[in-house]
């Protein structure tokens, strides 16, 4: 596939595995990327810390608090350029060390960071690899979760909680990081998008339909909650009708012990361990969804 970019980055190993279309759109056709109030929380908070400029609203009573709270390095926008099988990776870390064995990655949004989380995410080891790769160095890093909240007057703003996660690398987790980029880079420059111009009669009727189906579901749920409320007044569970009869039925919910939850945990993180390190094997299968043009 063509690309509009000389360079391979995180937004394109990212959005590669999320969506081959919307890299294609993007980085093939040239389609402008969409703002969003989340991106732009994040660059409000990335260019105040920096400049001390406020470039979205100017009234978030948090900002000035979550940025004092925030860890900071020497280097911000660190830049890194290094190769992959020839091919040339650009990275910036938000902030690093002078000595390149610390950066720092910050993260705005309302879902909750967790260690695990971190630890599975990928853009950490990919700017890691980076300073591997050019200094000979693995370093440890730093996320930094700045939390928001929605809310109904003023939108997305700072809650204040400010949250760190600490981690660490080995050369064999960079070794695998390489090899994932190394595999998504031989993915898209052979990679031949296609589209297939779709019957509009068949397309409409799915939709008509899908829309039908969505009401009736919506009819129906509210029939089933009037009659079960009808039935538990009557203290019956068995309601007779001329074409069909409603049934109250119940199940049992086991709540097990803490150590079960435990168990499942652990079971957990090994497999995602495996799957990190490449013993777990996979195999993936095709489905064919319907989501309507916004």
């Amino acid at each position: 596939m063509k690309t509009n970019r000389e360079y391979f980055s995180w937004s394109q190993y990212d959005l590669w595995t999320r969506s081959k279309r919307e890299y294609w759109k993007r980085y093939s056709l040239g389609a402008e990327q969409k703002s969003n109030r989340f991106f732009d929380k994040g660059k409000e908070l990335a260019t105040f810390a920096e400049t001390g400029e406020i470039t979205t609203r100017g009234d978030d009573p948090m900002l000035q608090l979550v940025v004092s709270k925030m860890p900071r390095l020497d280097v911000a926008e660190d830049e890194l350029r290094f190769k992959v099988d020839g091919k040339e990776v650009l990275g910036f870390a938000d902030a690093a060390s002078v000595g390149h064995e610390q950066f720092l990655e910050y993260k705005t949004g309302k879902i909750p960071w967790t260690q695990e989380r971190v630890d599975e995410h990928e853009q950490l080891a990919f700017y890691a690899l980076g300073y591997f790769q050019l200094y000979g160095i693995i370093p440890n890093s730093q996320l930094v979760w700045i939390e928001t909240m929605d809310t109904d007057d003023d939108g997305l703003l700072y809650t204040g909680t400010v949250k760190v996660f600490n981690r660490d690398f080995t050369e064999k987790e960079l070794s695998l990081m390489y090899d994932k980029i190394s595999t998504v880079i031989q993915e898209i420059d052979v990679y031949d998008y296609q589209e297939l111009e779709l019957d509009k009669d068949d397309v409409q009727r799915y939709a008509y339909l899908k829309k039908v189906i969505e009401e009736a579901e919506l009819e129906m749920s509210g029939i089933k909650m009037k009659v079960q409320s009808e039935m538990m007044e009557a203290d019956v569970t068995f309601g007779k009708g001329e074409i069909g009869n409603f049934i109250i039925t119940s199940r049992k919910t086991w709540k097990y012990s803490e150590f079960v939850g435990e168990l499942k945990k652990d079971i957990a993180k090994q497999q995602k361990a495996e799957q990190k390190s490449g013993v777990a094997e996979f195999s993936t299968s095709e489905s064919i969804m319907f989501k309507l043009n916004k």
